[in-house]
């Protein structure tokens, strides 16, 4: 399961994971995620299901469906307006591909 935390602070967003990687972004500017599959999906578009589940600072969860952008590469795009701790995690259909996870 991939986990990371937004901080949406003085307009700017930071992005803080297992590689401590940084992305900086505008309260209520979408922030985009990829996810890499590391197996390969006969039929990706149809075969596998990926959601994000973001939580806000006030726990309120939303679920994001990631979108398929070729290849082993699909996608996630989020925006908040509220400021605080961002969290979120990812749910694959195909729990073998830790890639999705």
């Amino acid at each position: 399961m991939m986990r990371a935390i937004f901080l949406f602070l003085l307009g700017f967003t930071f992005v803080a994971n297992a590689k401590d990687v940084a992305l900086k972004t505008e309260a209520n500017v979408m922030v985009e995620l990829t996810f890499t599959a590391q197996q390969i999906h006969a039929d990706p578009f149809n075969d596998v299901k990926l959601d994000v589940v973001f939580t806000d600072p006030q726990k309120r969860e939303l679920r994001v469906p990631a979108f398929w952008d070729g290849g082993n590469i699909w996608k996630a795009r989020y925006a908040s307006p509220i400021t605080g701790t961002h969290r979120f995690r990812s749910e694959c259909s195909d729990a073998k591909d830790k890639g999705l996870h």
